[in-house]
């Protein structure tokens, strides 16, 4: 234990449902909402955004991600 906090790294991925039918259904994808962005701490789902978002939404969404990572995890 080195009293380090642990490290957030924040990864970006596509997924086309058609072809990844099985990872669509781990995550309960529904195939009519898109686009979708999801926020995931040791592969579980702890937020999601729904929907077409400005730039600015998407900031906000990791900015509040980075914060709950951080109380909870960090």
């Amino acid at each position: 234990a080195s009293g380090e906090p642990p490290k957030l790294a924040i990864k970006l991925g596509l997924l086309n449902c058609e072809k990844e039918t099985a990872l669509a259904q781990q995550f309960r994808i529904n195939p009519h909402q898109f686009p979708l962005l999801y926020f995931l701490i040791k592969g579980n789902m702890v937020d999601q955004a729904i929907g077409i978002m400005e730039e600015v939404q998407i900031r906000d969404a990791i900015t509040q991600f980075i914060a709950y990572f951080q109380r909870n995890v960090g």
